[in-house]
């Protein structure tokens, strides 16, 4: 194999130091998905074909090797959050809420209290089936996305900026709703800023911060989505770090912004494929490891990277050795 001794974006590489391992057969493999039964959100019989799509908002595992998911009982709704062990195995549902609750341990979910003491949920939107006026419930599978917490007992939902709060066992406080947005600098709920994208999140190992990818200002506005912008802190091709207790983000690895697609029809016609109906960020999902490597994909230019762990410091000659990147490519075959 040949090397020009450039990087991705044709800029020379100093190799001093640099080892080179190839590897052959890599690929993926579909263990299990998540659908087909009661407890395990969407089957095609619970669904109107395709007149409202099915969406999975949230993904979260915590300490302890429980998985909390977010999701669309069928097509139209409603939200259902369930968990699962490590396995994949149903254990419970957190919301719709456990039967038996005391209305004290459930009115934040918005009910109606009957004289004998008993209850029933107030619905959001009438043609939707959405058991709460909590920002979890929307229309037409609209539901609210889940973003980490280092809380063992405790969920965080977001739903255009709004963040509240539920316990793991289905309570909540009267007054879910808190202050916080998901990202506090620069505001992710700005007025002027028109927010798209599938947000991704993924918890760092420390559980101080959080990795966000997936979202961008975009152009136009809704329906009505003409591109996205190319600058500002908000920009497609952008992933960020944010600080758990502030929610202060930082750019945490780029695409260089003269390579920003900002046409909608340009991206539909590049490998993002994004579109009207279908929004598609460049940098398309994130996830980071035990050790601190961080994963980027990269959808715009068909690529992964990965980055070495966080930057480290030496005790001596107090400097910093930066966080590098490297890019993982799928091996290509000979002719």
């Amino acid at each position: 194999m040949e090397w020009d001794g450039l990087d991705d974006y044709g800029q020379p590489v100093v190799a001093a130091g640099c080892s080179v391992r190839v590897r052959i057969g890599m690929g993926a493999k579909l263990e299990q998905i998540v659908g087909g039964d009661p407890y395990a959100f969407y089957s095609k019989e619970m669904g109107q074909g395709d007149h409202a799509a099915w969406r999975l908002t949230g993904l979260e595992a915590k300490a302890d090797g429980t998985v909390y998911v977010l999701a669309n009982a069928n097509n139209y709704g409603p939200p259902a959050l369930r968990a699962y062990n490590a396995s994949g195995e149903y254990l419970r549902t957190v919301y719709p809420p456990p039967a038996g609750r005391k209305p004290d341990e459930i009115r934040g979910w918005g009910i109606i209290e009957r004289p004998d003491g008993t209850y029933a949920f107030q619905y959001s939107d009438v043609s939707s089936p959405a058991l709460s006026r909590t920002p979890i419930a929307g229309t037409r599978g609209r539901i609210a996305r889940l973003v980490p917490t280092s809380n063992k007992d405790e969920l965080l939902l977001d739903c255009d900026g709004r963040l509240m709060k539920v316990r793991t066992d289905g309570t909540i406080t009267a007054a879910p709703i808190t202050a916080d947005q998901v990202v506090n600098d620069p505001p992710f709920a700005a007025k002027g800023v028109d927010l798209a994208g599938p947000m991704q999140v993924a918890l760092s190992p420390d559980r101080k911060s959080f990795y966000l990818g997936g979202v961008f200002a975009a152009t136009g506005g809704g329906r009505g989505r003409t591109g996205v912008e190319k600058t500002g802190p908000w920009r497609d091709g952008q992933i960020y770090k944010v600080d758990a207790a502030t929610r202060k983000a930082s750019v945490f690895f780029a695409l260089p912004e003269k390579d920003v697609i900002a046409a909608l029809d340009e991206r539909g016609k590049s490998p993002i494929a994004d579109f009207k109906y279908g929004t598609y960020a460049a940098l398309q999902g994130v996830t980071a490891d035990a050790e601190g490597h961080v994963f980027v994909c990269d959808r715009q230019n068909k690529r992964c990277w990965c980055s070495t762990p966080r930057p480290r410091c030496c005790a001596r000659f107090r400097w910093r050795i930066p966080t590098r990147w490297r890019c993982i490519r799928e091996p290509r075959r000979s002719t």
